[in-house]
C-alpha cells in the first residue's frame, strides 16, 4: 500500500489508527476534503513517511476507506 484517500467524514481516531497502521510505508495520504485532519496535522505528519495533501476534495480517486465499513479500517479498504 502506497497511496491511501481518508474519506471526509472519518474523524481523527480513525484517521489517526489509519496513519499509524500504513505510515511507515505510505508514499502519499490524502486528506483533501477531510476538514477534521486539519486539527492534529503534525501528529499525522510525524505517523506518516511520505507526503500529505490537505484542502479541497480530490477528484481523482485512490485507494479509499470510508466510515460505512467496520473496524480494523485496513481489512476492509476497496478501490474506487
Amino acid at each position: 500500500l502506497r497511496e491511501l484517500a481518508v474519506h471526509a467524514r472519518i474523524g481523527e481516531l480513525s484517521t489517526s489508527m489509519l496513519a499509524e497502521r500504513f505510515g511507515p510505508q505510505l508514499e502519499l495520504l490524502d486528506l483533501r476534503g477531510n476538514h477534521h485532519a486539519l486539527r492534529y496535522l503534525n501528529d499525522l505528519k510525524r505517523k506518516v513517511v511520505g507526503e500529505l495533501l490537505v484542502g479541497e476534495p480530490r477528484t481523482v480517486g485512490l485507494l479509499r476507506a470510508c466510515p460505512a465499513i467496520q473496524m480494523p479500517w485496513w481489512d476492509h479498504v476497496a478501490l474506487e
